[in-house]
């Protein structure tokens, strides 16, 4: 705790504070992107602030359910490249799922779908 004082006039006082900071942990993900070498929207991934590194997970899966990317470094973003063959995939929606902890160490789970355009 902190000493806090507070000075009014002549007269000077002091009380203790105790602060709890909650994780609030933002999170927001994209609808779509274009990964066709123009520069803009090249890349997906989630934007985080007050997540933890550790416990970290993110996949794409294909409509027929087939996991095509994954990472577990929360600064990879995803090029739109099938890790499975090595190839761009085919301009559709997918599916992700990312799984993360925030400060508190509180894991949450976050899914969607993703439209890639070309």
């Amino acid at each position: 705790m902190n000493d806090i004082k507070v000075i009014s006039n002549q007269n000077v006082d002091s009380f203790y504070i105790e602060i709890t900071v909650l994780s609030d942990m933002l999170f927001y993900m994209p609808n779509a992107f274009s990964p066709n070498g123009d520069g803009v929207n090249e890349h997906f991934f989630p934007v985080l602030t007050r997540a933890l590194h550790e416990n970290y997970n993110f996949t794409i899966w294909n409509r027929n359910g087939e996991l095509i990317w994954e990472t577990n470094d929360i600064n990879e973003k995803w090029d739109g490249v099938d890790r499975t063959d090595s190839y761009f995939v085919e301009p559709e929606v997918y599916v992700w799922k990312v799984v993360v902890d925030d400060l508190k160490s509180i894991a949450h789970e976050f899914r969607g779908t993703v439209t890639v355009l070309r």
